[in-house]
This record gives C-alpha cells, structure tokens and sequence, in this order.
C-alpha cells in the first residue's frame, strides 16, 4: 500500500525534524460478528482501537472473545490484544469514534491496565463486548486516556452517545468509496453523549400538562 500524506508529514516530523510525534487517537470501533455458539443472525460488537497510523487506520486494538485463535468457542472470556490492527480494508469494520488519545510513552502502561481488567463471567448477553467497553471508560478518563469532558456524564449517557456516534459512523463507511475501493472505516471525531432522561422526562410531563 502506497504511503498517504498523513504517514509522510508523520515520518517526516519524526526522521527530519526529530521532533516527539503527535498524541494517537484512541477510538471505539464496531465490528460485524456472528455469535460463534449460536444461530444468532450477524451482530455489532465494539472493540478499543488505538491509532499509531492515520493513513492505514492501524495500532493495537483491544477486543473482548470467547474464541479461541482458530475460531471455536471458550468456555471464558478472554481480552485479544492485537499489536497492530489495520481497519482499512478490513470490510468486516463498520467505523469508530475518537474517544481520547493516548501518548507515545504511555502506550505501554495502557496495554498493561487492559490486561488487569476483569472479563464478565457468562456470555449470554448479546451486548457483552459494548457493556464491557463503557465499563471501562471512567477508569480511563481518570487515566487520562480518554477525553475529560466525558467525566460527568453516565455510562448510560456515554453508552447511547456512542451507539448514535457509531451509528453515524456506518451510514458513512458504507456510502463513501474510497478511490482504489478498500473498505475505509470513517472515524467520527466529534460526539456528544445523550442528553440525561431525567431532563427528557421533565419536559415530557410539562408538555402534558401545558396540553391538557
């Protein structure tokens, strides 16, 4: 694969000018899987996605299975953690979300904490790989890994603003093309969380007061 701009001008930064290259995205991407130990139709599954190349969409990525390396389904829970993932061309990824950024230096520490993190015990919840991805998300925004601003806001709030991100997300990587027809997984950079419910109820029940 021919080498993109973004790749250029981050070699370059790095061989000629010697300077410390920039923070990498960290995101949230969904995948289309089938549930292996069922006959379950094909589903989301959302995984963490650290990106060292913009050009290829590539870096470590950190998923939750319970397969095995050849496919067949575990009796557990494991974390797959891939060193170098590339999302461009990969047709089974449906896109991300920019969630925070992780330094150079700090890429190591994070790879060691997600192997610390405890696994669910059973695998009967189809939402079993996002519920364990928002549960980890405090735990990074105290680690700096993970924007700030999400600090305040519910793993509720955070769940939805992802689902509708991601959602955005697909409806894009499947009608953009790139020009040599590779799969290009689009990355959203900007998202808001969902607004509380308690506010949504609220204005509700005003509403029905002011109609009756």
């Amino acid at each position: 694969m021919s080498k993109g701009w973004p790749q250029v001008i981050q070699e370059f930064t790095r061989n000629v000018l010697r300077l410390e290259p920039p923070d990498y995205q960290l995101a949230v991407v969904c995948y289309q899987s089938r549930p292996p130990t069922t006959n379950e139709d094909e589903q989301l599954q959302w995984q963490i996605q650290v990106i060292k190349n913009a050009d290829e969409l590539s870096g470590p990525n950190f998923e939750l299975t319970d397969v095995d390396g050849e496919g067949k389904p575990l009796v557990h829970w494991i974390m797959k953690d891939e060193q170098d993932k590339v999302l461009v061309g990969d047709a089974s990824c449906q896109g991300g979300v920019r969630i925070g950024t992780v330094k150079k230096s700090d890429l190591d520490a994070l790879r060691r904490w997600m192997k610390t993190q405890s696994l669910p015990r059973v695998s009967d919840d189809r939402d079993w790989g996002r519920r364990w991805v928002v549960s980890l998300l405090p735990a990074m925004i105290e680690g700096g890994w993970v924007d700030r601003k999400f600090d305040a806001v519910s793993q509720e709030r955070l769940e939805q603003g992802l689902e509708q991100a991601l959602d955005d997300a697909r409806c894009i990587t499947m009608h953009v093309v790139s020009s040599d027809s590779e799969n290009r997984p689009h990355i959203v950079q900007e998202w808001q969380p969902a607004p509380p419910q308690t506010r949504l109820v609220q204005l509700g029940v005003a509403w029905q007061v002011a109609a009756n």
